[in-house]
Formats: structure tokens, sequence, C-alpha cells
């Protein structure tokens, strides 16, 4: 399983990153426990800055059912990588807030019509308090390690808010909930 894990990553395509994402939702924490033994956790991440905009959205999702997958160690090698500085990158971007729904915006050349997402929002819209949602109603952690882990989100955010404003409304977003 390692040889296709190494391989899916490699090619870092939008079409071999969902196929990870499937066998992570089918086999779920042994997949994931290869992902982290054959060290693929930083190259996953890294794609999160992709210059395809395809890629970044399908890193996400990957990250999000590792996230809903993973125990603790996988949890922390994710927050290690710098996982919540990325999210917030990504949700600043215009690909995250107040995506504005114009003709250059319809079509981007990468293949992602913006007037897919939801209302005003890209894909990155929230993406580090849902990230945090899938790490509390997870299935890897026990109730005591959510705890830590969003409280370890919360700090995260803290420092890599470039703004008291920035940093409030997403520990709000991560605390209360995030609507679209």
């Amino acid at each position: 399983m390692g040889q296709i894990i190494k391989a899916l990553v490699a090619m870092s395509t939008s079409c071999s990153i969902p196929v990870l994402t499937s066998l992570i939702k089918l086999v779920r924490i042994h997949l994931i426990d290869e992902i982290e033994l054959e060290g693929e956790i930083p190259r996953i991440i890294s794609l999160l800055s992709s210059e395809d905009l395809r890629i970044r959205v399908a890193a996400l999702e990957c990250v999000f059912e590792i996230a809903y997958h993973g125990r603790a160690e996988v949890i922390e090698a994710m927050l290690n990588e710098g996982l919540i500085e990325k999210l917030m990158e990504l949700q600043r971007s215009k690909y995250g807030y107040n995506l504005i729904e114009t003709e250059q915006h319809r079509d981007n050349g990468n293949g992602v019509n913006s007037l897919d997402m939801e209302g005003e929002n890209g894909p990155f819209a929230g993406c580090v308090a849902r990230f945090a949602v899938q790490v509390e109603v997870g299935e890897g952690l026990t109730t005591e390690e959510r705890n830590e882990f969003k409280k370890e989100v919360l700090r995260r955010i803290t420092e890599a808010s470039v703004s008291e404003a920035e940093g409030a409304t997403i520990f709000a977003e991560v605390l209360w909930g995030f609507s679209p």
C-alpha cells in the first residue's frame, strides 16, 4: 500500500489526490497510519501551496478526510507542518471569503468555475473552522485529545493572524461554527 500512496502523492494531480482521498474514506485509519509511516503528511500539506487551484482544493479535501479519521499522532504531524498557517493563507486568498463574482472569475483558467461555489465564498472560505470541525467530530481521537487539539488550533490561529480582527473572526468560527 505504501508504494501506491507514494505514487498518488508524487503524481500530485487534480486526479490523483481525489483518488487518495477516496482510498482514505474506504480504508480509513490503516491507510492514514501508512501515509504517516511513509512520511507523506508533509507532502500532502505542501500541495496546499500548489500553483494549480484544482490541486489545492483536492489537497484540502484530503486533509479534511485525514483529520476526520486520523489519530492524535497524525493530527499533531499535520499541525507541526504548519497546517493552520497554510489554511489561514488559503482563507485570506481570493478563493477564500467574499469571492467577487465577475466575468473574470467565472472560469479562471484553472478549470474551476467560481460560480459553482456556495454564495460569494470560494472553496477555502472557513477552511480553518472546517478543519477544526473534522478533528472535533472525527473518529480517530478521544474526547480529551479532541479538546487538546482544539486548544492548540486556537493558539495557532492567534499566532498566525495578521490582525486582531482576523484572529477574533476565525477564533469565533472555530468555537461557534462557520456559516458560509
